[in-house]
């Protein structure tokens, strides 16, 4: 036995005994606190004899599952350990809506239990301070945030912590523009943590299915109850109370359906949460249902239609027209080159300020101030719309890397991450 043989074999043999350690430490754990996760953690430490990848999602909310499922469901079918560690109040919600197959669902809680770590954690809120990244700072693991939107408006702002990058590794960057914004205004405050940073080109995985031809537009009209004969308008806001749908929301609402099109509404998932979060009441609806008052709106105005589900992606691929304020869905809808409408919402940026794309990137569409503009301009892009075509051109290659093969792009990072990673027991 040459000397690299045996020192390979003495690692493996290191490796088989600590992870019967950490399985009769987390048997006992599940003794002691009848504990379901530390049961998962012990199938996992089997798994991990085999030196399958072990690949952690940071969740927050139940609303980010269109932007980590596409990466959840390659990586598993490449063989990879997968699972989702979820805020504790939203993780009976996450699990409702059904767990991907082959994907561990534990509570963040359950997390701070168990001993393996992962050679890889994605988290997509850095501003909100992770709990997991921080505990993960001496651990031999890759700590990415995946940017989850086209819109900067505050992933990279000091909302809940100062410096948020400071706990991360690597940056899942969408396109080239998010490397200038409110990015290059934090590399000024914070340059230590900006140059320690590793930045990938990846694009927006949840982007990838407008391109494969999954969603048939007159099937998505017709399941909406919708004229498919008709224009299609969608408005697709964001959330908090310096928006327009807070704003101005059933005046909107009410202009677009004077006019001969149909209205889907995208509502963030955030307008239709009912959990008295904090955050919801604080800087969103306040105590609204936006459900209900859709839906008596809808009943004198047979145009109008909210859509159902989490997914933007099928009402996206309907819609002939997008109508927004600062919501990154603007601009994924920019990327199937059709034309989208801003109305503006001063108090949104006095809030989040006026360096990111969410304010200066609406140069690809047209930005309205009332609602006699937001008519105006819906019936001249329905009828024109090739207007503009050039300005959404130009963006479409500057704020996504690449369209249509993402997923696969952070896949292949992902397992880059996971083969070089700090780790010296996979």
């Amino acid at each position: 036995m040459n000397v690299g043989s045996f020192g390979t074999a003495r690692a493996a043999i290191f490796s088989l005994f600590r992870a019967i350690a950490n399985i009769i430490k987390l048997l006992l754990h599940s003794l002691i606190h009848r504990s379901l996760g530390a049961l998962i953690w012990i199938m996992m430490e089997f798994r991990g004899l085999f030196s399958k990848p072990f690949v952690l999602f940071d969740i927050d909310a139940t609303g980010l599952r269109e932007h980590c499922d596409p990466l959840i469901e390659w990586l598993v079918c490449n063989d990879c350990t997968v699972v989702v560690a979820v805020a504790d109040t939203e993780v009976s919600d996450y699990r409702k809506a059904g767990v991907p197959k082959g994907v561990w669902c534990i509570s963040k809680g359950q997390f701070n239990s168990f001993a393996r770590k992962p050679s890889v954690c994605i988290s997509f809120h850095p501003e909100n301070g992770s709990s997991i990244a921080k505990k993960l700072a001496h651990a031999p693991t890759q700590r990415v945030v995946m940017q989850h939107g086209l819109s900067d408006k505050a992933a990279f702002g000091e909302i809940g912590k100062a410096n948020p990058l400071a706990d991360f590794d690597a940056l899942f960057l969408a396109g080239p523009i998010f490397l200038e914004g409110s990015l290059k205004a934090y590399s000024y405050r914070y340059p230590e943590t900006y140059e320690r940073l590793t930045f990938f080109e990846i694009g927006l995985p949840k982007t990838d299915v407008l391109f494969h031809g999954k969603y048939d537009r007159r099937i998505v009209l017709r399941e909406l109850g919708l004229d498919q004969e008709k224009p299609t308008v969608c408005y697709a806001p964001t959330w908090e109370k310096w928006a327009s749908l807070e704003k101005y929301g059933i005046a909107i609402l009410d202009a677009l359906s004077e006019l001969p099109v149909n209205v889907i509404v995208k509502l963030h998932h955030a307008s239709l949460r009912h959990a008295n979060d904090d955050w919801v009441l604080n800087d969103g609806h306040g105590g609204k249902d936006w459900k209900q008052l859709i839906d008596d709106l809808a009943k004198t105005r047979k145009n109008i239609k909210l859509a159902f589900g989490q997914d933007a992606a099928p009402y996206l691929v309907a819609s002939d027209l997008l109508v927004s304020d600062a919501s990154g869905v603007a601009y994924e809808y920019v990327l199937l080159d059709r034309p989208v409408i801003f109305f503006d919402v001063p108090e949104l940026f006095d809030h989040y300020g006026t360096e990111g794309i969410h304010y200066w990137g609406r140069e690809c569409g047209d930005i309205v101030y009332n609602i006699g503009e937001l008519k105006q301009q819906v019936l001249l892009n329905i009828e024109c719309p090739d207007y503009k075509r050039q300005e959404r051109r130009k963006w479409i290659d500057t704020i996504c890397y690449t369209r249509g093969d993402a997923t696969i792009r952070a896949g292949m990072s992902v397992l880059k991450l996971a083969a070089s990673s700090k780790r010296t027991d996979v």
